[in-house]
Parts: structure tokens; C-alpha cells; sequence
């Protein structure tokens, strides 16, 4: 006989095991039997899979004709439950393999069992067993995902454990996790008396769901020989599972006394009950009331009144449409949950347990049921290479399936949405200066209104100017009828983003610019071809003479004598580059002006390639959906651009921003608003490309950026 040494996997369970902010959790698994104990054992490595326990055909045919029984005579036998139970006791030895049968299920939902997994001894906690033989879901009893055994191993280990209240959760969309709790809180509550189990969830109505699709369902599901006698024979329950008798019911079997409900959403809903285990559903989702202050207000219904801790709890959310507030409080919870920080007595600061399940967790699995994680990952980050590609709905798809706590929190904190690495190294390359910034202000020259624009250095200047136009290609304006048009509209595009001037916003908003650099192929392919061997300073020379595609000015400022001066900055910005102004509508203050002062050209609209119409208004209004694009977008730029950007003032604010807090950030604002614009010049390059063509003129010169140079900084 060889004895080979356990590998991991069978010697223990871990969470948190594949993120870098995360330390694993470690628990040890009982000692396993000898081997012809384990399920399995006779069977080829590649036919060891879970497996649920045959029911004997004589219990199923017991069960089907009492059924028809009950049915025939339903005032003579109202109870199915009990007549099968009076079958089974009255003739114990008759039945003596259905008795072992049943003896046996509850054995396997209390200890748990031990199976052969493709060769490798896997323990099933007691409840895994009573989820994958007894929960029917939609489409039928689940499907063996070991990540499930061990989310179960995780919350009977908190279970077990007398100083902790339960476990804190954040895991994917549709993992359900929803359902899962609910058989957590029937397996608990079904076999114990005078226990009591609460729902709470982000609504009240959300929590009444949460009753009646998982945990009614779940009870009417479970077989006879888990179902502990109730009142519900005969519509289902709206409020309250009560596992108490109706009349003459019950002659053989023991009255629980324990009992289910739901709650409304508010902190004090369960306030002096006494709960053994308590579900807050959808924490992170929270909207009107405090998540935090919930908890603190539920954690005194899981004790005694000596202090001991005789009630646990699972809090479970997504990050999908999670609510600011509510996220915000449920990332405090978490950090306070860390399973490695515990007090003197052995508990966390709020008392739980936090782990955080990867989207590719039990995403792809295997044969067997184990989790292919390179299959899971590699699925996930094709849907959002496709997302990004198009721009559309990034953030949202990060927030379905986040796979580290740092994306979970992504959208709700004040965590970095992009790459930071990126960002920090080309900060870091700047920290004692940066001399490819120049610092001033855009004057009309000679304070002529609408003439020609010069830029004049100044150390505290509002405008942040990396790359000047050979001084041809400046101050390119094409006058058509009474409106201006930039004469470089397909070389740059500025982004605005303004606000209340009338409103003094916190400690003071500022209004924000930008002008982006669009490619220029022609130009860009110089890029490919970096020498080998350079220094970082030749490097940055080399990219600031070749590069395209890159930001090359902002803006921030609130002029003291209010939005005139900021409007009058916008208009000579795209004056002195010749471009197009994409602006942020919330505000139409900069619209109205371009408008007015007869630079209505100047204003890019959307265009709407499905309905192939341009919007009556330039730009777009920040709300949800925009925000997903301008962050897309931005997103995108970082992660293929980000290494050659030269404008640290803007790097440092996409450092701090996030998808809640980016109004206060209008230089990012401005500049996510360009890149946005870019977006629907091809549209305008189409139609200009047209109109060229009817004129029987297709040359569209592409030799703007080959015949300007980088003037010196001196030359403006």
C-alpha cells in the first residue's frame, strides 16, 4: 500500500487567497477517514465527481402514494408530512433501510462528508450537503462548484467560532449569494428550537422578495425528512415562517417553535428582538439609512443577556448600482471585518468575518467542479476589452465582476479607477519639476478682442501648455457667414467642464479646460521605432517630438471676477490652437457664449451613428450614463498612453478622482470631455471627406504635423 502525502487542498479550506490586499484565511479541515470510508473510492480518478445519495425506490414509492392519498381524501388526511411519518414509525422494521437512509442525510448534513474529487480527498461541510441534495433552484439541485464548499466551510467556521457574529461578503453578480444565505439561514433554523431568523435587505420590498424567492421556496422544496412541522400546508407564509403546529397536526413529530421573517429596512427594525441568525442582504445597496449604524443596532440582538454571542449573521453584497453612501459604510464594515486584526477577545473590530470572492471564482469550472481560474479571468477581461473598445458601459461591467477588493470598491470609494502604476510612475518622474510644462496665460494680442492669441509665461498662470503649434498653424480661424470655424479641427479637440458661477460649491469649484492632440499616423509610427539605450530624459525628448494622441494643454481656474474671464479663457484656447470645443452641458455657460460672440462653429455636436443624426446641442450632460464613456474612455488612454503623458497636473488628479467624486475635479473633467469629443470627429472627418469628393478634390492633406516643429518654449 503506497501512503502519499496529503496535498493542500485536502488538508485545508482558504479564502482571500488571490488578492494582493488580502491575506488569506486558513482553516484546517478534520482529520479525513481511512480511504474506503471516502465516497468514491472504487471509482476511476475521472468518474470521481460529487455525488448526491440514491433515494431508495421504496421511499419514493411511499412518498408518491401517500401523496395519492392525501390528494383522494384531503379532509380524512391534510397532512402529507405526517401520514408518511406515521407510515415510517408505525412499521419501523418494515422500513428499517428508509430509516438508515434518513438517519444517514442527517448525519451528512451535520458532520459533512468525504468524497474522492478527481483523485484528491475533498471534505464537504454539512451544509454544501444539504444545499447540493436538498435546495432546488431554477433550473434544478445545484451544480458542484468547490468555490461554494467553501463559502459554506466560511460561514459554518464563523458559526462555530463563539466570539465572531458572522461573515461580511462581497462577491459578483449573479453568483448567487442571495440564495446561498437563505440556505444557510433554513439550515440553521430548521433544526433548532425557539430560534429566530431575520431579512433585512437595501428596501423593504427587496427584503420581502428575498423571503418569499429564497427562503419560502427553499422550505417548500426541502424533502419531508428535513422539514420540520409547520403551519403552511396550505398557502404559503407572507410574512413570517412559523415552524408551529396547526391543529392536529403533529402526533409524531417535534413542534420547533422557531420561526422566519423579513423587516423594513430601517436600523431599529429588529431593535430588543433576539435573533439566531440574521441576513442583511445587499448592504453595500443601502440607500436611505446608514449600513454601519444598522449593523450596530443588529449586533446586540445576537447575544444573550450575560453578552454571550449566541446569534450569527451574513451580510452580503454586489458592487453593481451599489449606492454611494451605502458602499462607502460597507467598505468600513469590511476593513473592520479583517479576520488577521482581532482584539483581546478574539474579535474583529465589528465583529465579522470579511472575505471577498474574485469574479472568476467558479466563473469557468472544470469536470470536477473546480474553479478554472485562467479560463475565468481571461473571459472577464475579453468582455471588457470589447466594452472599452467601444467605449461604452466599462465601469458598469468592472462593477458585474470585479476581481480584487480593489475594483469591488473601485466605483464607491476614493480608490484610483485607473492604472495606477502608470500613473504613479510618471508622477514620480516629474517630482522635482517638470520642464516640459510651460505655465501661463492665453492674451489676445493687444487686447484685441477676437484677433490673434499669444501665449505669455507666467509662473502662476492658469493655462498648463506642453506642445505649441508651429506658429502657422496657430490661431486658425475660417470665417463662414457670420460664424467662426477652427481651422485645425481635425488636428486638436478642448474639453470644458463649468459650473455654477452663482454658487459658491464647497470650498470652491473651479472651472476646468483641455485640449487633446488627436493621432496623426503619419507621425505617430516614429513611436515604434524608439532607439534602444536611451536615457529618460532622451526618451521624454524623443516621445514630445513624435508623439500624438496625448494631451497637450489644461486648465484650472476660478477667476475672481467670475465666469466672463472663464468663458474668455475657453474662447482664446481654442483661438490659439484652432480647434473644436466639446463642452460639459450642465452648465451652458460656455455654449451660450461661444454662441454669442459668434464662435457657434467652434461647438462640436454628437454625433448618433444609430440614428444617424447629429444633436441639436454641442457636447453632452454629465449623468450615469456619460460618466460610464468619459471614464471608459479615459480608462482606455491611460492604459495604452498614460506612459507618455507629460502632464502631471492632470495625472495627479486622475490619482484622486472617482466615478462619485469627479465633480470635483475639473481639469479631469475637461480633459475626459476632449477625449469624449474625439469621438465623434470621425463623423465630421466622413462628412468633410465627402464634400471634398463632390468637389472633385480627395486630397486631405495630412502634412500639418510633419511640416510643424516643437518651437522653442521662447517662440510663442
Amino acid at each position: 500500500m503506497i501512503i502519499r502525502r496529503y496535498k493542500h487542498i485536502e488538508e485545508y479550506v482558504v479564502v482571500n487567497e488571490h488578492d494582493e490586499d488580502l491575506q488569506p484565511i486558513i482553516f484546517k479541515l478534520p482529520d479525513p477517514p481511512n480511504d474506503n470510508k471516502i465516497l468514491n473510492h472504487s471509482l476511476v480518478t475521472n468518474k470521481q465527481v460529487y455525488r448526491r445519495i440514491q433515494i431508495p425506490d421504496r421511499l419514493n414509492a411511499l412518498v408518491n402514494r401517500v401523496k395519492k392519498m392525501c390528494l383522494q381524501e384531503p379532509k380524512k388526511y391534510p397532512f402529507i408530512v405526517d401520514e408518511i411519518n406515521r407510515e415510517l414509525f408505525k412499521y419501523r422494521e418494515k422500513y428499517a433501510d428508509i430509516h438508515k437512509f434518513i438517519q444517514n442525510e442527517w448525519r451528512r448534513r451535520i458532520e459533512g462528508e468525504w468524497y474522492f474529487i478527481n483523485g484528491l480527498r475533498i471534505f464537504v461541510p454539512g451544509k454544501m450537503c444539504f444545499w447540493m441534495d436538498n435546495f432546488q433552484l431554477v433550473g434544478g439541485l445545484p451544480v458542484y462548484r468547490d468555490s461554494d464548499r467553501r463559502y459554506f466551510y466560511m460561514n459554518q467556521m464563523a458559526i462555530n467560532d463563539p466570539n465572531c457574529y458572522g461573515t461580511i461578503e462581497i462577491a459578483r453578480r449573479r453568483e448567487g449569494k442571495s440564495v446561498k444565505a437563505a440556505c444557510v439561514l433554513l439550515e440553521e433554523i430548521t433544526r433548532r428550537m425557539n430560534a429566530k431568523g431575520g431579512i433585512q435587505s437595501k428596501t423593504d420590498p427587496d427584503a420581502e422578495q428575498f423571503f418569499k424567492e429564497h427562503v419560502v421556496k427553499g422550505l417548500k422544496g426541502l424533502p419531508f425528512y428535513h422539514t420540520p412541522i409547520h403551519g403552511h400546508t396550505s398557502r404559503d407564509p407572507s410574512e413570517k415562517i412559523d415552524l408551529r403546529a396547526q391543529f392536529g397536526q403533529g402526533v409524531s413529530q417535534l413542534e420547533l417553535s422557531s420561526s422566519i421573517d423579513f423587516r423594513n429596512a430601517k436600523p431599529l427594525a429588529y431593535d430588543g428582538a433576539r435573533l439566531e441568525i440574521y441576513i442583511d442582504d445587499e448592504l453595500g445597496k443601502l440607500e436611505i439609512h446608514d449600513a454601519y449604524e444598522r449593523w450596530l443596532k443588529v449586533k446586540p440582538t445576537l447575544k444573550d443577556n450575560f453578552g454571550n454571542i449566541i446569534g450569527k449573521s451574513i451580510h452580503t453584497t454586489t458592487v453593481e448600482d451599489s449606492s454611494k453612501d451605502g458602499m462607502e459604510q460597507f467598505e468600513k464594515l469590511f476593513k473592520e471585518s479583517n479576520y488577521h486584526n482581532k482584539n483581546e477577545l478574539g474579535q474583529t473590530q465589528s465583529g465579522l468575518w470579511g472575505w471577498f470572492k474574485p469574479a472568476y471564482d467558479g466563473l469557468k469550472i472544470d469536470h470536477f467542479g473546480f474553479t478554472d481560474i485562467e479560463a475565468g479571468r481571461k473571459e472577464i477581461l475579453a468582455e471588457r476589452s470589447n466594452i472599452r473598445a467601444n467605449s461604452k458601459n466599462y465601469f458598469e461591467q468592472i462593477r458585474k465582476n470585479p476581481m480584487n477588493l480593489k475594483e469591488a470598491f473601485l466605483i464607491s470609494s476614493n480608490k484610483c479607477p485607473f492604472n495606477t502604476e502608470i500613473i504613479a510612475k510618471r508622477i514620480q518622474r516629474f517630482f522635482n519639476g517638470n520642464s516640459y510644462i510651460r505655465r501661463g496665460n492665453f492674451e489676445w494680442e493687444n487686447n484685441v478682442p477676437d484677433s490673434r492669441v499669444k501665449f505669455f509665461e507666467k509662473e502662476d498662470g492658469k493655462f498648463f501648455v506642453s506642445y505649441f503649434p508651429d506658429s502657422t498653424l496657430r490661431n486658425l480661424v475660417v470665417q463662414k457667414g457670420k460664424a467662426k470655424h477652427p481651422g485645425n479641427r481635425f488636428q486638436f479637440i478642448a474639453g470644458s467642464d463649468t459650473f455654477n458661477f452663482d454658487k459658491v460649491e464647497g470650498r470652491g469649484s473651479k472651472g476646468g479646460g483641455a485640449v487633446f492632440m488627436l493621432l496623426n499616423p503619419t507621425q505617430e509610427y516614429k513611436m515604434q521605432e524608439i532607439p534602444e539605450g536611451l536615457t529618460q530624459d532622451d526618451f521624454d525628448d524623443y516621445v514630445m517630438r513624435n508623439k500624438t494622441h496625448r494631451f497637450v494643454c489644461t486648465y484650472s481656474h476660478r477667476p475672481e471676477s467670475g465666469k466672463a474671464e472663464y468663458i474668455e479663457d475657453m474662447i482664446k484656447m481654442c483661438v490659439f490652437y484652432g480647434c473644436y470645443m466639446f463642452p460639459e452641458l450642465n452648465h451652458t455657460h460656455v455654449r451660450d457664449k461661444f454662441m454669442d460672440r459668434g464662435y457657434e462653429g467652434f461647438l462640436l455636436h454628437r454625433y448618433d451613428p444609430t440614428k444617424q443624426k447629429v444633436a441639436m446641442n454641442p457636447g453632452d450632460v454629465t449623468n450615469d450614463n456619460t460618466k460610464d464613456l468619459l471614464f471608459a474612455g479615459f480608462q482606455q488612454y491611460i492604459e495604452e498612453h498614460g506612459m507618455y503623458e507629460f502632464h502631471d497636473e492632470l495625472l495627479r488628479e486622475c490619482q484622486k478622482v472617482d466615478y462619485e467624486s469627479m465633480t470635483h475635479y475639473d481639469r479631469f473633467s475637461a480633459a475626459a470631455y476632449a477625449l469624449y469629443g474625439a469621438s465623434f470627429l470621425k463623423h465630421s472627418i466622413t462628412v468633410e471627406a465627402k464634400k471634398r469628393e463632390q468637389r472633385n478634390n480627395q486630397q486631405v492633406s495630412r502634412k500639418w504635423f510633419e511640416e510643424s516643429e516643437i518651437v522653442a518654449f521662447d517662440d510663442y
